[in-house]
C-alpha cells in the first residue's frame, strides 16, 4: 500500500469514526410541560411505547384527583392529545402516582383511593383508541385495607398487570404485598396476591414492581437481610397461571435500599438501590430452564454526592436509563440521568442534564426508555408554576 493510499485508509477511519460519535450522542430533544398547574407534578410517573409517551399528573386539580397525559410523536416533537382521567375520581386520589404502557393499554394508579378504606388504593386501566382514550377497568384488592397504598408501583405486560402495595401488612406492619391480575376475555380479575415467607414489619415489599414475559421482580428496599435497610428484590416465575418465587438478590450495603425500583425485559433486569448510589444488572442465560444470575453493578462516571443514582431505572435490550433526582451539577438536587449500554460489560455513555434544569427541578425522579429515546420526569421542576412539573425527551436518533 502507497503512502497516500494509507493517508486516505486512516482519513477513512477517522471519518467513520466521527459518523459513529455524532450518532451515538444523546441529547435533550423536547420538554413537555403542557397545561401543567401548581402543584400538578407533571413526571411524577413516565412511560413510552410506540409512538406515545404518557406521564402521571397526580396534582392535577385543585383537589389532586390527579391524570394521566399522553403525549404522541410527530417526527421529533412530542405534542399533547389527552388528560386521561378516572370516570369515578375523587379528592386526593392522585391518579398517575404510579403508570405503565404496553401496546395500547394504558395503567394508572391511585394510591390514596377511599373506595374500600382510606387510601387503600385503586388501579385504572384506560386503552387508546385511535379516536381517543376509553376507561377499560378498574382494580381493587379483594382485602384491601385502610393505608394499604395499592398502588404505589404498578406495571402492565400482555394479559397481565401487577400492582404493588408496599404498606399491606401480611407479615408485619408495612411489609407489604404485590398483587396479580389477569385479563379474561375482556375483564381484569384478581388472579393472586403474594408476598415472601421471609418477609417482615416495614420491608416494604411492592415499593417496586416489574413484570415481562414469565417473570416479575419485586423490590423490598428496606429489607435488612445484609444490614438495616440494605434492601433486596425478588423473583416470581409463572407457572400454568401460579406466581411462585424462584430467587432472591440482596442489597450489598445497610442503608442502600435496593429495590426502591426494578425493571426487567426478556432476560436482563435492572434494580437501583437510591442511597447505596448504584444500581444492579441481572441476566438470566435460558429464560426456561436457568435461574437468574447477578451481571454487573453499574455507577455513575461525573456524578455529585448524595445524587441518588438508582432511584429510577429502565432498561430495554442493551439499553439501562438511570435517574439521579437530586443530582446536582445544576443547582442543588436539579437531577440528572444516566444512560449505560452493554458491548461487552455495561459501559455508560451519556450524563443528561436538561438543558433548563435548575435547582429543586428532580430531573430523574422517573425514567422510560425504547428504542432511541429516553424519557424522564422533573416533577418539582417550577414552569408555569411551583411544582407544575415537567417531562423531558432525550434522544439519540440517526442523522
Amino acid at each position: 500500500m502507497t503512502k497516500p493510499q494509507t493517508v486516505l485508509l486512516f482519513l477513512f477511519f477517522l471519518l467513520f469514526a466521527f459518523i459513529l460519535q455524532l450518532k451515538a450522542e444523546w441529547r435533550q430533544l423536547a420538554e413537555l410541560t403542557d397545561s401543567a398547574a401548581a402543584y400538578d407534578r407533571l413526571g411524577k410517573s413516565v412511560a413510552i411505547e410506540d409512538n406515545y409517551i404518557i406521564a402521571g399528573v397526580p396534582g392535577r386539580t385543585a383537589f389532586d384527583t390527579g391524570a394521566v397525559y399522553l403525549f404522541e410523536q410527530q417526527a421529533q416533537t412530542w405534542p399533547f392529545v389527552a388528560s386521561i382521567t378516572a370516570a369515578d375520581s375523587n379528592t386526593a386520589d392522585e391518579l398517575g402516582s404510579a403508570a405503565a404502557m404496553d401496546g395500547n393499554l394504558i395503567i394508572a394508579t391511585a394510591p390514596y383511593c377511599d373506595e374500600l378504606a382510606s387510601n387503600t388504593g385503586a388501579a385504572y386501566i384506560f386503552e387508546v383508541l385511535e379516536s381517543g382514550w376509553m376507561q377499560k377497568a378498574k382494580l381493587l384488592p379483594d382485602d384491601g385495607s385502610g393505608g394499604d397504598e395499592f398502588g404505589s408501583s404498578v406495571d402492565i405486560d400482555g394479559d397481565w398487570a401487577i400492582v404493588g402495595a408496599w404498606k399491606d401488612d401480611p407479615k408485619g406492619s408495612d411489609s407489604g404485598s404485590a398483587y396479580l391480575f389477569r385479563k379474561s376475555g375482556s375483564v381484569w380479575e384478581q388472579a393472586q396476591k403474594i408476598f415472601p415467607d421471609d418477609g417482615a414489619t416495614g420491608d416494604h415489599f411492592g415499593v417496586s414492581v416489574s413484570i415481562s414475559g414469565h417473570y416479575a421482580f419485586i423490590g423490598a428496599d428496606q429489607d435488612d437481610d445484609y444490614g438495616a435497610e440494605s434492601g433486596s428484590v425478588y423473583i416470581y416465575r409463572n407457572f400454568s397461571g401460579v406466581w411462585l418465587m424462584v430467587g432472591k438478590f440482596f442489597g450489598s450495603t445497610a442503608g442502600g435500599r435496593l429495590g426502591c425500583c426494578v425493571d426487567v425485559n426478556g432476560d436482563r433486569a435492572v434494580a437501583g438501590a437510591r442511597l447505596g448510589n448504584y444500581a444492579n444488572v441481572y441476566f438470566c442465560p435460558d429464560i426456561i430452564d436457568l435461574p437468574w444470575e447477578f451481571e454487573q453493578t453499574i455507577t455513575p462516571l461525573g456524578g455529585t454526592s448524595n445524587s441518588a443514582f438508582g432511584c429510577a431505572v429502565a432498561i430495554e435490550e442493551l439499553k439501562i436509563v438511570v435517574g439521579a433526582s437530586t443530582d446536582s451539577q445544576n443547582g442543588t438536587n436539579a437531577g440528572a440521568i444516566y444512560i449505560f449500554e452493554r458491548d461487552s460489560a455495561w459501559q455508560q455513555t451519556a450524563k443528561l442534564l436538561a438543558d433548563n434544569g435548575v435547582k429543586g427541578d428532580n430531573l430523574g425522579t422517573a425514567v422510560a426508555i425504547k428504542g432511541y429515546y429516553a424519557v424522564a420526569g422533573a416533577p418539582t421542576k417550577t414552569t408555569v408554576s411551583a411544582s407544575a412539573g415537567a417531562v423531558y425527551v432525550f434522544g439519540n436518533p440517526p442523522t
